[in-house]
């Protein structure tokens, strides 16, 4: 028994769920800064920001320099002294980040694209400048057109009068537009580490035992704490509904916990002490008390933070042609412009007009083009693909899409629904003369009348199905009813205890178990289905009221009629000091030598129901239980003769009493279905030349028959998230380019570690984040629509920086001929840039 030591303070919660077993002196530890976490955790969103102030700085002081600029009839007198000095916030804080990259490489003894944008922003402004000081270009009442010819003169100005302002603002505002788009695609790379790190519970109730913690007299005393207060071998209390704080072992209490987000499996997993229990999964029935066996960095959550981490940080850069041709592009621009000055001046030709030359070269390859091919590609082709219901991340790991040839799913919520549904229902057949079979419906109301209410996936599914049957309203009024987790539930409908339950439990607790009703839950296990059995307590019956489940004839006490009671009695004993499966089979062993006894034992309540056929009393019972080295009292003791509407008033006693010798009368069978589209889907890839792999943590049987039901034909099944990115790793180094497909936070890693990473939308926010596309229809037809998008929108890119190459090929040479002035440069640069967008924009018609 879990107890704890009262005082008027509490945690709301663990208060609201225990009830009066508990409230606590409460201490609060204040967490640390979330702010700090998240910047820590999401530097490319701070650096989007930055980006999108510097942006908008430019666009407010540069659009009116570009306008007035390039349209004559706007310039109004001394209009070029305006627009210098509004140029300077754009190419003096606007542009800082590409000035700080060229610092940063020319310290580092190298050049990037970041050396071509700040050159040429700096040589435009510069020379512009001293257009203004030294020339008749700073002239009050001077306007300025275009000319194809550098040594043309402006209007009423000499050779070199000319300004450039429009040119270095021009540059500034596309590159920046670039960058800030393709910040913004990167900086939900990051939300995978902000949605696995919320999972994980902020608060833990830590609690302590003055004394020995072993010592079940003494209540515990609770405090609530931040979770990272929590050391190795704290213990700490786990309500019902609430997320576990930290791994650990439970070390009191008996539960299921959701471990879905580790294992895929819908179906809880029942812990009692001595199991282990993992931070950031669901209790989801009993009370625990955990001691803590790792926390923080060492935790299974932080474990998979980290394979995400890892898994992102060792992406190929894809799409980045711009930057691994820097090396060699721009130093060969810089000694082209360094060359065409210097061939000018050495030809006779005036310094103004070789500077010009020389200018025009270094503005024509200023890479706007090439910074927008990948960012505007990717907008326009997210785009198309929301209106489809898929979402595309960004464009780091589309490169290898259009060679995808391994596709690798999830089962659970992927491939499956992800819900449990109730798949058959078998009923025994009367074995004796006065016997009638039970009918299916019967059976199914039963079964949902004692799992209403049951937060159980195959609780949930029974009910569903009983609605969908329409046999919701169920039989008579249900009584007495008792959960016993991990194992089932009971209760009374009209007298008679009935219980639906795992089938090994139900035995245990003496149930006849008939030979086809074995046979139909031997052949559902061996398929990897759930099985639930349905059993009647064999000492009291009654019939079955209700129109959806009628009065069973022919069985004793049908018509109304109750049989006799047995010449039993009844005691419920207090029995302290269990810890575990191993102590209630000792405390039972012992009971049940006595002859005339049977006991049934249930740990969590601490609390042994024992029928007795024979005068037998408590004290010898006590005796047997204190042999077998635990306390005992006497908490109830019933008559002498059994009668139909008497009950403990321990439920979960009594119904277990009453199912001693009960017999199941029917077993339903559970399954996780395969998606309706699964099949066409896995046909269609195959179609395509992409082999499917199922890779769940799920179960072999379970697994097999979803790959079977599908048709894939390859499955691994029962691994970890861990294993789930080696199995990833192998596939990748045995030469496949492989796609993940998933939707639960034990996906997240093995989605980020695929070349490509396709979540539901249904999914957790950690596999969302983990994944490169995501599925907003939840229907495994969008997979081979987000493939095909993916791969048109990385051909778009293709052409984009081919165009973007291309143009530089072609204008550079112009612009050393002479044959173009920096203004003229400055606007075919503009016009690539304009091709680059109109490209983009067809990814609009793509067929999907």
């Amino acid at each position: 028994m879990v107890s704890f030591a009262v005082s008027s303070g509490g945690v709301r919660t663990a208060r609201e769920r225990s009830g009066d077993l508990m409230t606590h002196n409460e201490t609060t530890v204040n967490s640390s800064a979330d702010s700090a976490a998240d910047s820590t955790l999401d530097p490319t969103g701070l650096r989007r920001q930055d980006l999108g102030r510097r942006l908008v700085v430019a666009l407010i002081f540069g659009l009116p320099v570009m306008v007035i600029s390039m349209l004559e009839v706007l310039q109004f007198p001394a209009w070029q002294w305006v627009v210098g000095v509004c140029s300077l916030p754009v190419v003096g804080w606007s542009a800082a980040p590409f000035h700080r990259g060229a610092l940063r490489a020319a310290r580092g003894g190298s050049t990037t694209m970041d050396t071509l944008v700040a050159l040429g922003v700096s040589v435009a402004t510069l020379y512009s400048w001293g257009a203004l000081i030294f020339t008749p270009a700073g002239r009050i009442g001077m306007t300025m057109n275009m000319s194809m010819n550098p040594l043309a003169a402006a209007h009423e100005t000499g050779p070199g009068g000319e300004i450039f302002f429009e040119t270095a603002v021009m540059i500034t505002v596309f590159l920046l537009t670039g960058r800030y788009l393709e910040a913004r695609a990167k900086s939900s790379a990051t939300s995978a580490l902000r949605a696995l790190l919320s999972l994980g519970a902020k608060h833990a109730v830590r609690v302590t035992r003055p004394g020995d913690p072993r010592d079940t007299t003494t209540p515990w005393e609770t405090e609530t704490i931040d979770v990272a207060a929590l050391q190795p071998g704290d213990y700490f209390l786990v309500p019902a509904g609430e997320k576990i704080a930290t791994d650990g072992i439970v070390f009191e209490g008996h539960s299921t916990v959701d471990e879905s987000m580790l294992t895929g499996e819908p179906v809880p997993v029942e812990k009692s002490v001595g199991d282990s229990v993992t931070g950031a999964t669901i209790n989801v029935q009993g009370l625990l008390v955990a001691q803590a066996t790792k926390v923080g960095a060492e935790t299974k959550l932080a474990q998979i933070t980290r394979l995400v981490t890892r898994a992102q940080a060792e992406k190929a850069p894809v799409s980045r042609l711009a930057d691994r041709v820097s090396a060699v592009f721009v130093p060969v621009v810089i000694a082209l412009a360094v060359l065409t000055f210097a061939l000018w001046l050495g030809g006779g030709q005036p310094f103004p007009a070789a500077f010009t030359a020389g200018v025009s070269v270094l503005v024509i390859a200023c890479p706007c083009a090439l910074g927008l091919a990948t960012p505007m590609a990717l907008l326009v082709g997210s785009t198309r693909a929301s209106r489809a219901g898929i979402l595309l991340k960004g464009p780091q790991i589309l490169e290898e899409t259009r060679r995808i040839n391994t596709l690798v799913m999830d089962k659970t919520g992927t491939l499956t629904s992800g819900e449990m549904s109730l798949e058959d229902v078998t009923v025994s057949v009367p074995r004796t003369a006065d016997m009638a079979s039970l009918g299916d419906t019967q059976a199914l109301a039963l079964a949902a009348a004692l799992e209403t209410g049951s937060p159980h996936p195959i609780g949930k599914a029974l009910v569903a199905a009983a609605k969908a049957r329409g046999c919701g309203s169920g039989p008579g009024a249900l009584t007495g009813f008792a959960t016993f987790i991990g194992r089932g539930a009971g209760g009374f409908v009209d007298g008679v205890a009935y219980a639906i339950g795992k089938p090994k439990w139900l035995t245990a607790m003496g149930a006849d178990i008939p030979p086809e009703l074995a046979a139909a839950i031997e052949a559902a296990q061996s398929q990897g289905r759930t099985v639930a059995v349905l059993a009647k307590g064999a000492d009291w019956s009654s019939q079955v009221s209700g129109d959806a489940c009628p009065v069973l004839p022919g069985e004793p006490g049908g018509n109304g009629q109750l049989a006799a009671g047995r010449a039993s009695r009844e005691m419920t004993l207090k029995v302290t000091g269990m810890t575990c499966a191993s102590c209630v089979a000792r405390v039972e062993k012992r009971l049940n030598k006595l002859e005339g006894v049977s006991a049934v034992v249930n740990l969590p309540l601490e609390i042994a129901t024992v029928t007795l056929t024979a005068d037998i009393p408590a004290e010898t019972l006590i005796a047997q239980v204190e042999k077998a080295g635990y306390g005992a009292s006497l908490l109830d003791s019933a008559g002498t003769a059994a009668e139909p509407g008497r009950r403990s008033e321990n439920n979960a006693a009594a119904v277990a009493g009453d199912l001693v010798q009960a017999r199941a009368l029917a077993v339903f069978t559970f399954s996780d279905p395969v998606k309706p589209e699964a099949v066409h889907t896995v046909a269609s890839l195959k179609a395509a030349g992409i082999e499917t792999v199922l890779l769940t943590g799920d179960q072999s049987e379970p697994a097999r028959l979803a790959a079977d039901q599908a048709g894939i034909e390859t499955v691994v099944a029962g691994v970890s998230p861990e294993g789930k990115v080696d199995a990833i790793r192998e596939l990748q180094d045995a030469g496949k380019i492989v796609a993940m497909v998933g939707d639960g936070v034990n996906d997240a890693a093995a989605l980020a570690t695929a070349d490509l990473g396709i979540a539901l939308a249904t999914g957790t926010d950690a596999a969302i984040g983990a994944a490169d596309i995501t599925l907003v229809n939840p229907s495994l037809e969008a997979i081979t629509q987000a493939i095909n998008v993916s791969r048109a929108t990385l051909r778009n890119i293709k052409q984009n920086l081919a165009w973007a190459f291309g143009y530089n090929i072609v204008a550079i040479p112009l612009a050393a001929a002479g044959m173009l002035n920096p203004g003229l440069a400055g606007a075919f640069m503009a016009s690539s840039s304009v091709l680059v967008v109109l490209n983009s924009l067809r990814l609009n018609r793509v067929h999907l």
